[in-house]
């Protein structure tokens, strides 16, 4: 996984970024007990001015954004100041998760969420994901 997450931010951080960066960003974030930077790619719905990361709970990028944090983000070829905020809580991943499929309904069944005839989505299904994910919020400048 260390050579995939380096070559990953390579190419995000290169001209080529394009490939990518449509929906897959490099979040740096200030370890919580260590105080160094810590950076992972992730991917990333945009919602307006508010992006969606959702991340596996055992995964431990994500902690630093507890209470609140300062981000710097590599969105789409750029360098971004913002700000995240975790989201642990089911009932609230739930809402969450919502609102980035509803975004990009085509990641649906990586979370084994069923889309209903009427384009909303099951909310057992969003209701046992929520239980499997967290969700990063980060709010752009």
């Amino acid at each position: 996984m260390q050579f995939s997450n380096a070559f990953m931010k390579a190419l995000l951080r290169s001209p080529l970024h394009g490939m990518l960066s449509a929906n897959t960003l490099i979040i740096t974030l200030t370890g919580r007990k260590t105080g160094k930077p810590v950076s992972t790619p992730v991917n990333y719905v945009a919602d307006g001015k508010q992006l969606i990361i959702t991340s596996k709970p055992e995964r431990s990028w994500w902690r630093n954004a507890r209470g609140g944090a300062n981000v710097e983000l590599q969105l789409r070829g750029k360098k971004v100041d913002a700000t995240a905020q975790a989201i642990e809580e089911p009932t609230a991943v739930a809402v969450q998760l919502g609102r980035y499929l509803g975004r990009a309904p085509q990641f649906a069944r990586y979370f084994n969420v069923n889309q209903l005839p009427d384009g909303s989505f099951d909310s057992g299904d969003l209701a046992k994901a929520a239980h499997e994910r967290v969700v990063v919020l980060v709010d752009l400048p």
